[in-house]
């Protein structure tokens, strides 16, 4: 499933993509950030799940999902 991770600025109170990835066949994403860049602060991903669906044939209700912490 393609993805985004994004950190909040809070300044602007805008969200800024990090990296892009896709889940493998367990679930996990790998290398989306590194130690170094990996900050305190709010971040977002988002899973593309309208088009993992549509992928496979089927439909979705949520074209994405947002997880935040």
């Amino acid at each position: 499933m393609a993805l985004s991770l994004h950190r909040l600025d809070t300044r602007l109170m805008i969200w800024s993509m990090i990296s892009v990835g896709t889940t493998n066949e367990d679930g996990y994403c790998p290398g989306l950030i590194s130690q170094e860049a990996f900050i305190p602060g709010m971040y977002k991903l988002r899973f593309e799940t309208g088009s993992y669906w549509e992928g496979l044939g089927k439909t979705s209700f949520y074209p994405y999902v947002e997880v935040i912490q």
